[in-house]
């Protein structure tokens, strides 16, 4: 004998709810890029650092080992442009290779998986990475050759030099518009 209850109290987000819920998340969003700003974010192919965040933007260097490359990934909520500083870069798609020059750039739409490949196998390679909005948590991975089977961003930790002698370059910071 089964029965259908019907729930007489129910509780329904309110304006309040909502004004409460977008505090919670800037200020955690806000904690997040302070973290990023103050350290490197070591990746099985090297490592990233925040160089500057202005308004909905932010600029990331990457530094990509010999012969190393990203996951096969996309970001659904933001478009990127990576813009290649030194080296040999392939930037591929499911079904487009493009292998820009330094100083070319590769737009990126939302929603459309990439993977960036040093094809060199005896240079770093160098990214500038801007995205918009700004937003690290907007990464869904579907392939990956380091073993992360998640879609989680890397931990950040205290910016220092890199064990595999990829961390021997200086780093720019902004702030308040002025290069410190």
């Amino acid at each position: 004998n089964s029965r259908c209850t019907r729930f007489e109290m129910i509780l329904r987000a309110s304006a309040r709810d909502t004004t409460e819920l977008s505090i919670i998340q800037g200020r955690e969003a806000r904690s997040r890029q302070e973290q990023y700003a103050k350290g490197i974010v070591v990746k099985p192919w090297g490592y990233e650092y925040l160089w500057f965040e202005l308004c909905q933007s932010a600029g990331w260097v990457l530094w990509l080992g010999p012969g190393d490359n990203t996951s096969m990934h996309c970001h659904s909520k933001k478009a990127t442009a990576l813009l290649v500083i030194s080296g040999s870069a392939e930037i591929n798609g499911f079904e487009v290779t493009h292998r820009p020059s330094i100083g070319e750039v590769v737009f990126i739409e939302p929603g459309c998986f990439h993977q960036t490949k040093n094809i060199s196998q005896d240079q770093n390679l160098c990214i500038l990475e801007i995205e918009t909005p700004v937003d690290k948590e907007d990464l869904y991975r579907s392939n990956d050759g380091y073993g992360r089977k998640h879609s989680k961003y890397e931990q950040i930790v205290e910016w220092g030099d890199d064990p595999r002698g990829l961390n021997s370059y200086h780093r720019t910071l902004f702030v308040n518009d002025e290069v410190v």
